[in-house]
């Protein structure tokens, strides 16, 4: 910012985002210069933000978490084993069915395995997100790094493109995702931010990747 003077010392610190309206980083990093709590929760790169809207917040105070912990612990783990197999296996059929595919055998298998990778610890860089890419998709449509052309969604018509969506600029597509991942890291080691919240983060910059790799920055 082009101010030449700091603010003065006197001047008390005020938080750059409003924890009454939106979800925020917590604690938040001092700039004295500014007199400002910089408690944004993303990078310059990447900063989506997210409503404190009622029902969040209500959801959030549940503790829907401990409850279900709790719940599971009445079962048999035998049987929870039996469960979490059976739902990995409908999110791999859901899926593929969202993108008109119908996969071989192997393939859900793998998609169903990564699934069970969700919550491993992996750091998210762009070398798993590639690995998670080749893993579900056609060996044809294969990518070694950030995409590096224009894309975009919608329906191809025949006569004439139907565009609902316009992802970023491939000359963007590199900081976006270093900020995405950034965030993640950040968040993850931290340990502030509700799962959900930092989910709905992470799939608002979804668009750069494929719809499937999506799943896993959500579970």
């Amino acid at each position: 910012m082009p101010i030449v003077d700091p603010v003065s010392d006197r001047a008390s610190y005020v938080d750059a985002v409003d924890t009454r309206l939106q979800f925020a980083r917590v604690p938040g990093e001092k700039w004295q210069r500014f007199r400002i709590i910089n408690n944004l929760s993303g990078t310059p790169a990447y900063c989506p933000l997210v409503r404190k809207t009622p029902y969040l917040q209500g959801m959030i105070h549940k503790n829907l978490k401990g409850i279900t912990g709790e719940t599971l612990a009445e079962y048999d783990e035998a049987l929870l084993r039996r469960t979490a197999a059976w739902l990995y296996l409908k999110e791999t059929q859901s899926s593929f069915e969202l993108e008109c595919e119908k996969p071989s055998v192997s393939r859900a298998q793998r998609f169903a395995d990564l699934l069970r990778e969700a919550d491993t610890g992996k750091p998210l860089n762009e070398d798993r997100l590639l690995e998670l890419q080749h893993a579900v998709l056609d060996a044809r449509f294969h990518e070694f790094t950030w995409r590096h052309r224009q894309n975009w969604l919608g329906d191809d018509l025949g006569y004439r493109q139907r565009v609902d969506f316009v992802p970023p600029r491939p000359d963007d597509v590199s900081a976006l995702m270093q900020g995405l991942m950034d965030m993640a890291e950040r968040e993850s080691v931290r340990g502030t931010i509700e799962p959900v919240i930092l989910a709905a983060r992470l799939l608002w910059g979804a668009p750069p990747l494929s719809v499937k790799v999506c799943t896993f920055l959500c579970a």
